[in-house]
């Protein structure tokens, strides 16, 4: 699962690539449940997921920030809605260009969003997903790596005040 797919190259004078056929941006969606957790972690066992990005490693105290992001999520489409799950398992970095501008921050300013300039973003790793949409999408205008599986979750909601936690199981896609 380490190949990386290769992005569409930006054209001269514009920052970024063409959007490809069949896909616009901004994308919208009609809802999202959102469950992220940061923590800290050592460095060296997150650096080498950077080698050959052109990313460098955001550190707080010498260590790495690493992030597991639960979405569920549903989008409109001219066929109806879809829904999706999917977990993105992140490292936060920064453009080694931009290195000499990076905000130094703790890591609890970071969480409070006290890091302004916002060029520390999340690098992904992996992305788990049940749609073969969300897949696509996120293949082919962001170069994430997607890979089909499922889920099994129960999270708070206002149609049942009893669930209280968060729990989400991501399934080996092997099985």
């Amino acid at each position: 699962m380490s190949k990386t797919k290769k992005l569409a190259q930006p054209v001269a004078g514009q920052p970024l690539p063409p959007v490809p056929a069949g896909f616009q941006l901004p994308f919208y969606y009609s809802s999202l449940s959102n469950c992220e957790v940061l923590y800290l972690t050592d460095s060296t066992e997150a650096q080498p997921y950077l080698a050959g990005t052109g990313l460098e490693l955001a550190t707080f105290g010498g260590k790495a920030c690493v992030s597991f992001n639960h979405q569920l999520y549903t989008a409109q489409f001219p066929g109806g809605a879809s829904i999706t799950q999917e977990i993105e398992l992140n490292i936060l970095a920064y453009p080694t260009a931009m290195a000499s501008v990076v905000a130094s921050v703790s890591f609890e300013q970071f969480v409070l969003g006290d890091e302004q300039s916002k060029i520390l973003g999340n690098h992904r790793v992996w992305v788990p997903c049940d749609a073969e949409l969300a897949i696509s999408a996120g293949m082919k205008l962001f170069g994430e790596p997607k890979f089909k599986t499922n889920f099994t979750i129960s999270i708070p909601s206002p149609n049942d005040p009893t669930v209280t936690t968060w729990n989400f199981t991501c399934q080996d896609p092997a099985n």
